[in-house]
């Protein structure tokens, strides 16, 4: 039985393997039906478990295959089960293809994207390449549903994106079949309705076809693995020399110098491959001991591509990179040196600088004919050195006869200079500006570096004596008339003589660094070649894991090292995108894999591992890990249990956690403390019609605890962040709802409400948890998940309170049965009626509940009468 279940394991990894060499991920979605996308079962039989080890990277690349199919039809899948909410357009206009072996490629344009009234608040949709459309003769809603889809459906793959904005969208676009277009070249009852985004899914399927670049990978395959191992060719003493070299911050603690040591000089050995793994558990200093990380990486000249698995993400660790550099005062180094991309919120100024568009938009403004550096130095020459004639010129133009500030010569020279100046100053500053924030130091000499530094110096004091009250017109004219023997005469004003003394040394530096900028391999002034110098000038390099995927077909300096910010939060395959840029060869994953982990839409796809890390594969298999063992965020009576439940007690908290001024008292009542668990005995979950839950009695203590907590902060004058937290998404919603923007304005108090899975990563003062539900049954779905009760335990700082039913939570046989006993034990354990305020609230929303039970009843008289329309809620 077990040879057949090999040979049958062979002949599914066989074909995966041949399935991704014959079609690109396009050919196969298009080669599914309606039907086929929403049958759950469509690759049941060919999906098999991701196992721990491989045999070979055929095997490993295999693997993965038909878990990610499987994954790309259960997400298009639940976007088409939506689709009545889902953005659509009308077609306005369609260009046959020209080519024929571009036969089913259109180019396309749409009216302006529009969602249902009833999804009016949703952000724009805005076409993306990548994005997957179904063509339709119908719009979404009452006239456009799954069923209608199943009789006449043609995919479409966007492959090019020339504009879309308020007006109307023109796109390329690849269809599943022709387009039924009429006489005159278009249907004009044709729509597109968008469905899914399919980018990552389409890079993640072409690495699993290049097999290129899989050194470090072939370390990780099996339990025999030697990438862990010391190289014997690199000296023993080079680790000692890099971290005198290095000069750590004193902040850091022993374990996160341990592994900023370990990892530097692990990705200085030439001869063999390297991975190493940093864990991070909450609140231990994982994005500080990585900003130091990269912060001695950029010392050492060593490039370094950095992903992350979300925007938000990389731009937090670029922003603690940079200010670094900022505050570095050997300023060996400039943002020049660093380089984001892909979908960054750019609105941010933090980041803005290190911004790929950014980027290039000022250089081409520096590299410009008209605007550029050397037009503005040379500007700037001219003026210094034939200030007369140009005034003159000035004069016989027309301009000067309608300005009242040209009327006496004198002072209409003196204005003119200034006017010039100041115009010719700024633009140089810019320039200098820009080489200095966009060009890397190791670019540009040292002494050159200098000599900007003292030319803007330079201009400074030119401009502050051109406004001094004392400077006479005619004496500055006369001076740069008689400029050779101005020594001689004898009523020049000794500041003017100063300044045309400074005057031929401003020259000289502009010259100077006219040259030396000339000297440069500047890249030409168009986007395309300042894009690829960018990307080759940069040390380190921050994308999202699926943006790496550019940097395969970037012409630039090898890239040795690969750092993985969030490792645990990616899948396997995902990574295979950064692991395959060229000349990786070393590999540095920092993750938790107690915290929650990749999305993963399919629970075929979920069963086979799809959504498991690499960081917890190597962890499963014994590989060892550098641990942050030192938590610096939450109060000891906080981090205690989850230390205990899900870190074994192998983290310490910090002296500052432990302090007298750590422990915050902002409510005068123990049922209000450090921590503590809230039973709310008679609170009711309810459906809604998203399929998710509220709780209307939490919901409604919560707002009284808020309320009571701004009341005693705002008598006290204290600062306070409070995070709401809560598994489910339509408890959160209600929450907001009923809050409002009652302290969107206030400064000294903010409330941030998320779900669990939208809190990983955030931390608060006070943190109040919702855990929603309350039966009988102790049944939690997927608020039992370990993962994401570590998750929500580990945010707050000072205060964490929960609220649940004791009774539902103790039924459970999840970590909530062991929380709610440990907070007994440890007499953190409340029940919140014994509060005469919260006592109120809760009496007041069962009142209201019990009622609205009785209306719901179909031989109630309020019912009958009722000319509203009610969705009834089902209670469990």
């Amino acid at each position: 039985m077990d040879d057949e279940q090999g040979r049958e394991a062979s002949s599914k990894k066989q074909a995966a393997s041949q399935l991704v060499k014959d079609k690109n991920l396009v050919d196969v979605i298009f080669s599914w039906s309606v039907d086929d996308i929403l049958n759950g079962d469509l690759y049941k039989d060919q999906v098999g478990k991701i196992p721990d080890a491989f045999e070979s990277i055929e095997n490993y690349l295999s693997s993965f295959v038909y878990p990610l199919l499987e994954e790309t039809r259960s997400d298009i899948c639940s976007k088409i089960e939506s689709i009545s909410t889902a953005p659509f357009g009308k077609v306005i206009s369609v260009e046959r293809p020209k080519q024929q072996s571009r036969k089913l490629f259109y180019d396309l344009m749409v009216e302006d994207w529009k969602y249902n009234s009833y999804n009016s608040e949703k952000d724009p949709y805005r076409a993306k390449p990548g994005d997957v459309i179904a063509f339709t003769a119908a719009t979404p809603g009452q006239y456009l549903d799954v069923e209608r889809l199943r009789m006449r459906c043609n995919l479409g793959y966007v492959t090019n994106v020339l504009r879309d904005d308020c007006m109307y969208a023109h796109f390329e676009v690849r269809t599943s079949k022709e387009l039924e277009l009429g006489k005159d070249g278009w249907n004009k009852s044709l729509y597109a309705v968008f469905v899914a985004n399919v980018t990552t899914s389409n890079r993640i399927w072409k690495a699993l076809r290049f097999n290129q670049n899989l050194d470090v990978i072939k370390e990780t395959l099996g339990t025999n693995s030697m990438v862990q191992g010391c190289c014997m060719l690199c000296p023993s003493e080079m680790k000692k020399k890099l971290e005198d070299r290095l000069c750590l911050p004193s902040y850091l603690n022993k374990s996160q110098r341990q592994a900023i040591l370990e990892c530097v000089f692990k990705s200085h050995c030439a001869h063999k491959s390297s991975l190493e793994l940093i864990w991070g558990p909450p609140g231990t200093g994982k994005t500080r001991t990585l900003a130091v990380m990269l912060w001695s990486l950029l010392q050492l000249k060593c490039r370094t591509l950095i992903c992350c698995p979300t925007n938000v993400a990389i731009s937090e660790i670029a922003s603690r990179v940079m200010k670094l550099v900022n505050e570095d005062d050997t300023s060996l180094y400039s943002l020049g040196d660093i380089l984001l991309y892909g979908n960054i919120d750019q609105t941010a100024y933090v980041i803005e600088e290190m911004c790929l568009d950014y980027r290039v938009k000022k250089l081409s403004e520096c590299l410009g004919d008209g605007t550029g550096w050397r037009h503005c130095i040379i500007t700037m020459i001219e003026l210094l050195e034939d200030c007369v004639s140009k005034y003159k010129n000035f004069c016989d133009s027309k301009i000067v006869k309608d300005d009242h500030k040209y009327v006496n010569d004198g002072e209409s020279f003196l204005n003119f200079i200034r006017d010039n100046f100041i115009a010719t100053a700024s633009s140089v500053r810019n320039c200098i500006s820009t080489i200095f924030t966009h060009l890397p130091k190791k670019f540009i000499r040292e002494h050159n570096y200098k000599d900007m530094v003292a030319l803007m110096t330079m201009l400074d004091s030119f401009e502050s004596f051109l406004f001094q009250t004392n400077v006479v017109g005619e004496e500055l004219k006369e001076a740069f008339v008689c400029e050779e023997e101005f020594e001689s005469l004898t009523h020049v004003n000794a500041n003017v003589s100063r300044f045309l003394n400074a005057k031929g040394e401003c020259v000289r530096f502009l010259r100077n660094l006219l040259s030396a900028l000339d000297g440069l391999d500047l890249p030409k002034c168009d986007k395309d070649s300042i894009e690829e110098f960018c990307y080759k000038m940069a040390s380190l390099i921050f994308c999202t894991a699926s943006s790496s995927y550019k940097l395969q077909s970037v012409k630039m300096y090898p890239i040795k090292l690969l750092v993985i910010d969030e490792a645990s939060q990616l899948k396997e395959c995902e990574l295979l995108v950064p692991l395959q840029v060229p000349s990786i060869k070393h590999v540095v994953l920092l993750g938790d894999e107690c915290q929650l982990p990749a999305f993963v839409s399919s629970k075929v796809s979920a069963e086979a591992g799809i959504g498991r890390s690499l960081f917890e594969r190597l962890s499963t298999l014994g590989f060892t890990r550098h641990l942050l063992d030192t938590q610096y965020r939450m109060h000891p009576n906080i981090s205690k249990f989850p230390n205990a439940k899900f870190y074994q007690n192998r983290i310490m908290d910090a002296e500052i956690v432990k302090s007298d001024i750590y422990e915050k008292c902002y409510i005068p009542d123990p049922m209000f403390g450090s921590y503590s668990f809230m039973n709310i005995s008679c609170g009711r979950e309810s459906h809604t019609d998203t399929h998710s839950l509220t709780n209307m009695v939490e919901v409604a203590v919560l707002l009284k605890i808020i309320h009571r907590v701004y009341k005693a902060c705002e008598a006290a004058k204290v600062k306070v962040t409070v995070g709401v937290v809560s598994p489910y998404s339509a408890q959160v919603s209600e929450i907001q709802r009923r809050l409002g923007k009652k302290y969107d304005d206030n400064d000294s108090f903010k409330v941030h409400i998320r779900t669990i899975d939208g809190f990983q990563g955030g931390e608060d003062d006070i943190v109040i948890i919702s855990t929603v539900r309350s039966n009988q049954r102790g049944s939690l779905g997927f608020t039992s998940s370990p993962r994401r009760i570590n998750v929500a335990l580990t945010r707050a700082r000072h205060c964490l309170w929960i609220l649940g039913n004791e009774e539902t939570l103790s039924k459970s046989d999840s970590v909530w049965e062991q929380l709610v006993l440990d907070a007994k034990v440890r007499q953190c354990f409340f029940n919140a009626d014994d509060d005469k305020g919260l006592q109120a609230v809760i009496m007041e929303v069962k009142k209201e509940l019990d009622q609205l039970g009785d209306m719901l009843k179909e031989d109630s008289m309020f019912f009958r009468n009722a000319r509203w329309k009610v969705c009834i809620m089902k209670y469990l």
